[in-house]
């Protein structure tokens, strides 16, 4: 596969060099002659409507293609322009329309330049990529190992690796683990094993993210470390509570009120007291979920909404969402456990 996706690149830098005054004064051109042969050569058949949507339109933000996961929901809003135009100049608009809409990977190419970004790092548009590139700057074996980042099935992982360990399959081999191709294998004629995230590396980075948009962003309480766990917690300000987001199952993500004082009386006493303001509490928050927890001590309020730390399109929406409940949270809840701390024989 990396042979010939080289062989590509080298037939585009001929063809640049050969008709550039050419492709520079058309788009269009630049797009048949330059970004389709490319895209079909990382897997991203151009005439497959079930892989990639030209002239994709959502809610009035286009881009000239969408690129589709197997859920048929786009994972690439990729902008096109003409040979040698600046894509600077467009930038920051295709990264905040693909942000808009939920989509984590904008990317920009004239034929020769390929940009792309990701929208789960919350900070600066420039520090937010994962590939610059100019094909015809860059040696045939490099680009090709930096632009597999692009690959249909790797995108299609839900981790794409960049270039130093491009994923090629998750088919499993013989010993049981995941194979890739390395950078050192040109040809492609071996196999061998690459990392690729676990789902406790990917909680790390999805909380972490999470934790750095309320640092930067908002007024929240002090977030614990982010671990590898499906959760991250924040203090109530009050011993016995506190606020959590996690991954739950059944692919749902939940914010909750949580509490636990090591005492089942204590716990249920306090989840009692609470339970009397239900009606207060959801005229602000909205319905929730008043669990008493079977087999443990602890009990919890919580809130869900379609989630899973697996999906990566639907990340950046589901942190989101997890922020502003968390902020809710605290608003409500946080004069309500003062009010309870306040009161005599709790």
């Amino acid at each position: 596969m990396l042979n010939e996706l080289m062989q590509v690149i080298e037939q585009l830098k001929t063809r640049i060099e050969a008709h550039r005054t050419n492709l520079k004064a058309n788009e269009t051109r630049t797009r048949m002659a330059l970004i389709d042969p490319l895209l079909q050569a990382l897997g991203w058949d151009t005439t497959d409507p079930s892989l990639v949507v030209p002239e994709y339109n959502l809610s009035g933000k286009r881009a000239d293609y969408a690129l589709l996961n197997k859920q048929g929901s786009p994972i690439v809003f990729l902008e096109a322009k003409s040979l040698d135009e600046n894509l600077s100049a467009h930038r920051s608009q295709v990264v905040a329309y693909a942000s808009e809409l939920g989509i984590r990977y904008p990317a920009l190419s004239n034929g020769d330049q390929w940009e792309v970004y990701d929208n789960l790092k919350l900070v600066p548009i420039d520090q937010r990529s994962i590939l610059s590139l100019s094909i015809t700057d860059t040696s045939t074996h490099e680009s090709a190992l930096q632009l597999l980042l692009l690959w249909q099935t790797n995108l299609a992982s839900g981790v794409p690796t960049q270039a130093n360990q491009p994923i090629v399959w998750n088919a499993p081999t013989d010993q049981g683990t995941e194979s890739a191709l390395t950078p050192n294998d040109p040809e492609g004629g071996t196999a061998s094993v690459t990392t690729v995230l676990s789902r406790g590396e990917r909680y790390r980075e999805f909380f972490k993210s999470l934790v750095d948009d309320l640092s930067e962003r908002h007024e929240a309480p002090k977030a614990y470390k982010p671990s590898s766990k499906n959760h991250c917690i924040f203090p109530a300000g009050r011993t016995g509570f506190v606020y959590s987001a996690s991954f739950a199952r059944e692919g749902k993500a939940r914010m909750e009120l949580y509490i636990d004082n090591h005492d089942l009386d204590w716990n249920n006493s306090q989840f009692e007291n609470l339970s009397v303001r239900k009606d207060e509490i959801e005229s602000k928050l909205g319905a929730l979920q008043w669990e008493k927890l079977d087999g443990r001590k602890a009990c919890r309020i919580a809130k869900y909404t379609p989630g899973s730390i697996d999906d990566a399109e639907t990340l950046n929406k589901t942190r989101d969402w997890m922020i502003k409940n968390l902020l809710d949270f605290k608003r409500v809840f946080g004069p309500i456990l003062k009010d309870l701390a306040d009161s005599p024989g709790t």
